[in-house]
C-alpha cells in the first residue's frame, strides 16, 4: 500500500526512544490477525487491541511531520462502514477509515482502510493519504445533518417483502410492514450530525468529521475552536488616553 502526502515533505522517520515506527506497528496489526484466527486471542480482544494499534500507527505516522515542538493534542477515528452493491455481500472487506489529529498548529486528516476482522480483504483501488490544514487555512466548524439512507433504504425493503408475502403472513405481515415504516420515519427525522471543517478558501472542499459528540470527538473539536478563536485586540496606551480624550 502506498502512502501519498498531499502536502510538504516527509523526512525519514526515526523513532524517539520507547516509539515504534510506522512498519513495526504494522508488523505488529499482522501478528496480531495470525493470533485471532489461530485463535490465541478473542474476538472481543482482538477488536480492543487492533483499535489501539491503529492509533499508535496513526501517531508514527505523522511523527516524522511534525516540526520542531509541534505536539499532537487530540486524537479522533472513524471507520465508515458503507456496504457498495459491486461487492460481495459474503465476502468481507476492509472498511474506509479517517483519522484526524490535531497539533498545536494545524490538522491532520489520516485517510486509511481498517479491518474489521482478520479475514478481511483490503479494498484494491484504496489509496491511503496523509493530508493537513494549518489553523489559518480553515475559516470554522459547522454543524450539519444527514438523513440515514442506509437505514430508509431498509425499512423500504422490509415493507416491499411485507407486501409480498402479506397473503402468507396475516399476523406478521402487518407488524412487519409497521416496523420498516418506523425504520423509515426514525431515519429521515433522526438525522446523523457530522462537523464540517470549511477551509477559508471556498474552491477548497471541506473535510467531514464523524460521529462528533464521542469523547474523542468533542475534544477534537474543541482544540480547533481553541486555536480558531480571533486574538484580542489590545489597544496601545498612548492611543487609548488619546480615544478617551477625544
Amino acid at each position: 500500500m502506498k502512502l501519498r502526502l498531499t502536502r510538504g515533505r516527509a523526512a525519514k522517520e526515526k523513532a524517539p526512544t520507547g516509539k515504534a515506527t510506522a512498519q513495526q506497528l504494522v508488523t505488529d496489526l499482522e501478528r496480531l490477525d495470525q493470533s485471532c484466527i489461530r485463535g490465541d486471542v478473542r474476538p472481543k480482544d482482538y477488536a480492543r487491541k487492533h483499535a489501539a494499534l491503529v492509533e499508535e500507527l496513526g501517531r508514527a505516522k505523522l511523527r516524522p511531520l511534525l516540526e520542531h515542538g509541534e505536539q499532537i493534542l487530540a486524537e479522533h477515528y472513524v471507520v465508515h462502514g458503507h456496504l457498495k452493491l459491486t461487492q460481495s455481500v459474503l465476502r468481507e472487506r476492509a472498511l474506509e477509515a479517517a483519522g484526524f489529529l490535531a497539533t498545536d498548529r494545524r490538522l491532520f486528516r489520516w485517510s486509511f482502510q481498517d479491518k474489521p476482522s482478520p479475514q478481511a480483504e483490503l479494498l484494491p483501488d484504496f489509496e491511503e493519504k496523509i493530508e493537513w490544514r494549518w489553523y489559518s487555512e480553515i475559516s470554522g466548524l459547522q454543524w450539519r445533518r444527514e438523513a440515514r439512507w442506509s437505514e430508509a433504504l431498509t425499512g423500504l425493503v422490509i415493507i416491499a417483502v411485507s407486501a409480498m408475502l402479506w397473503p402468507f403472513l396475516e399476523v406478521i405481515g402487518p407488524v412487519l410492514a409497521l416496523t420498516g415504516f418506523v425504520g423509515i420515519i426514525h431515519a429521515l427525522l433522526w438525522q446523523t450530525p457530522w462537523l464540517a471543517v470549511t477551509p477559508a478558501d471556498e474552491s477548497v472542499e471541506a473535510w467531514r468529521i464523524d460521529a462528533p459528540h464521542k469523547p474523542s470527538g468533542r475534544k477534537l473539536r474543541a482544540v480547533i475552536e481553541a486555536y480558531l478563536e480571533p486574538l484580542p485586540v489590545t489597544i496601545p496606551t498612548h492611543e487609548a488616553e488619546g480615544a478617551s480624550r477625544g
